[in-house]
């Protein structure tokens, strides 16, 4: 997640689904594991980086593949910069999909992690609000970008979370754009984007009628301070 939010590092051993070989059949790419400094509320990140002329056809592939697996508007798409992200939760896992085409050669940087690891210790930011038990926080540092990643799985209908998250927001001074899968939010140097979907583990409750997961990103460039 990693540029933008490249996310880098495979400290423990991760159950994860590798980086999947038809994705590059036939393409004029290399791909290698990549170690590094990224986190998951202490727990690691699998991440894998691809380079070579061919890097704009393999974020196709990849894409194309999560939209049929889990819906159009399921996959939301960024920019940060000379990157361009695809992100998506499924089965329970965050993933993510970034790449550029300038510089010395096109690159992609590709991450997995499981969203149902370890709690979230406090403090918090105020926009992971009350309704949610958050996972996480997902941080790191690549080429100039610093982010943050909080997964929340909450007791509450995805339009109830996420109103909750943007009232916060808004009394934070963030400016919000709506999506029909989300938000997006920025303040001064901040760009901060929020995915919500239905369903997820609810807390002393059975069924998942009233439930959903939100996955929140915050990006920022590298040595500014967050207030």
């Amino acid at each position: 997640m990693k540029r933008y939010l490249a996310f880098l590092a495979l400290l423990h051993t991760v159950a994860a689904p590798a980086f999947e070989s038809r994705w590059t059949q036939g393409l004029q790419v290399s791909w290698e594991e990549l170690p590094g400094g990224t986190s998951f509320g202490g727990m690691s990140l699998l991440i894998q980086r691809a380079t070579g002329r061919d890097v704009p056809l393999l974020a196709q592939r990849i894409l194309e593949e999560w939209r049929r697996e889990s819906g159009f508007e399921r996959v939301r798409m960024l920019s940060q910069g000379d990157w361009s992200i695809g992100a998506r939760i499924h089965q329970g896992r965050s993933q993510v999909t970034q790449w550029r085409v300038s510089g010395e050669s096109p690159e992609l940087i590709w991450s997995d992690s499981d969203l149902y690891r370890q709690a979230l210790s406090t403090p918090v930011p105020k926009y992971l609000v009350s309704y949610c038990r958050w996972t996480g926080p997902v941080r790191g540092t690549v080429a100039e970008t610093t982010y943050s990643q909080s997964t929340g799985h909450c007791d509450a209908r995805p339009s109830t979370v996420l109103a909750a998250v943007e009232g916060a927001l808004i009394r934070e001074g963030w400016r919000i754009r709506r999506d029909p899968a989300g938000l997006n939010a920025n303040r001064v140097n901040r760009r901060l984007q929020a995915v919500v979907a239905p369903g997820g583990k609810r807390s002393g409750a059975v069924g998942t009628d009233a439930a959903s997961t939100i996955v929140v990103l915050e990006l920022q460039p590298f040595g500014s301070l967050a207030r």
